[in-house]
């Protein structure tokens, strides 16, 4: 598909063509994101250098998005497909755009490029825009089947990427061919990476086992004290049952022995209780006489 060669060429001041704001009339830098929070310096570069690249020479979206459209109108796998303009431009303004608020993924920006980009220039387009997505999504390259080179522009190191920067890389580029340092540092980064959630998750387990052994601990100590509570209360309810029933027990000794004392009947008492496991019973007046006597 042959793009629109005057893409990502400066724009000229003046009143553009069709209705709306163009994308780039408030995004001049990286620094105009609204999103800037949620975005890295590397995402804002790649989402500025799309906008610039995907732009017509009014500023406007719109003729890549039709590109778009047309080129997969048949393709029902495609991430466009059951869209109508309204509906892609809905939903590129995710990650295109001042409000963008992530980047895009690879096949979107393939297949964006793609549609908008004469085939001559698309090979070094490209190319930018896969070492652009590599630094941003931190990966060492592009999911998928792309194959061409990974390049960065001259500008890639700055601290703050201007529109006009990326529109003179364009017009004549100059790519700066990854350094291929770049990929063993990502690996080198992606491992440490590894290593750090796997040390997050072995002291995250090792946490949750010292709290179940806390928890297991905590509640055998509060069924100890429940257990010792109900004892307690056991044996006052006990102590009490048996100093009623003392007391009807001497009742009912003076009843029937009315001649004995009461310090007598309570000593003898006392001992019918020590000896209960040999002779139960209250005792009776033979053995109040044997005692006595």
């Amino acid at each position: 598909m042959q793009g629109d060669p005057t893409r990502g060429i400066p724009i000229q001041a003046g009143p553009g063509r069709g209705r709306g704001q163009s994308a780039l009339s408030k995004l001049k830098s990286t620094e105009d994101f609204t999103n800037k929070d949620k975005l890295s310096a590397d995402g804002r570069a790649l989402i500025l250098f799309l906008v610039v690249t995907l732009a017509d020479e009014s500023g406007r979206l719109t003729g890549t998005f039709r590109a778009l459209l047309d080129a997969h109108a048949d393709d029902d796998g495609h991430w466009s497909h059951g869209k109508d303009l309204a509906g892609i431009q809905s939903h590129c303004s995710k990650y295109l755009g001042r409000a963008a608020a992530r980047i895009p993924s690879w096949n979107k920006v393939h297949d964006l490029i793609t549609a908008a980009t004469p085939e001559a220039r698309l090979p070094t387009v490209l190319g930018y825009a896969a070492g652009l997505f590599c630094r941003a999504a931190r990966v060492a390259r592009p999911c998928g089947e792309y194959r061409g080179e990974i390049l960065l522009p001259e500008w890639a190191g700055a601290e703050v990427v201007t529109v006009p920067a990326i529109q003179a890389c364009l017009i004549n580029p100059e790519p700066v061919p990854r350094d291929d340092g770049d990929a063993e540092r990502l690996r080198e980064e992606l491992q440490e990476t590894r290593d750090l959630l796997w040390s997050v998750v072995r002291g995250f387990r090792q946490v949750s086992a010292q709290s179940n052994e806390r928890d297991a601990a905590q509640r055998q100590r509060q069924a100890a004290v429940r257990e010792s509570v109900d004892l307690r209360a056991q044996n006052q309810r006990l102590r009490h049952r048996n100093s009623v029933l003392m007391k009807e027990n001497l009742r009912l000794l003076k009843a029937l022995h009315p001649g004995t004392s009461t310090e007598t009947l309570r000593k003898l008492m006392l001992e019918s209780h020590a000896r209960q496991a040999e002779r139960p019973g209250i005792p009776t007046m033979e053995w109040l006489g044997t005692r006595s006597g």
